[in-house]
């Protein structure tokens, strides 16, 4: 059986800049989110923190490769080919 969550970007936009990216991992499984939480947390330099099944993410700009100059058209193009669905 292969792992089972759900994957939420919310992404706050300052005029057409990013100003933050928030990602929320919902897993089916407690130990699951245990175990990814204690892999993000050493591989990544994010603020990560985990309370049961959920795992939440203040992620950079750069973990999703946008910088500054990164427009809401920019990123609403990226997350769609990645297969997002935008809101």
């Amino acid at each position: 059986m292969g792992l089972s969550l759900t994957e939420t970007l919310e992404i706050t936009f300052d005029g057409d800049t990013v100003e933050e990216i928030v990602a929320t991992f919902e897993f089916e499984d407690e130990d699951a989110a245990r175990g990814w939480y204690e892999f993000m947390v050493m591989v990544l330099d994010e603020d990560i923190s985990r309370s049961g099944t959920t795992i939440t993410m203040t992620a950079s700009l750069e973990e999703f490769d946008f910088d500054e100059d990164t427009t809401r058209e920019e990123v609403e193009e990226f997350l769609e080919e990645e297969g997002y669905t935008i809101r």
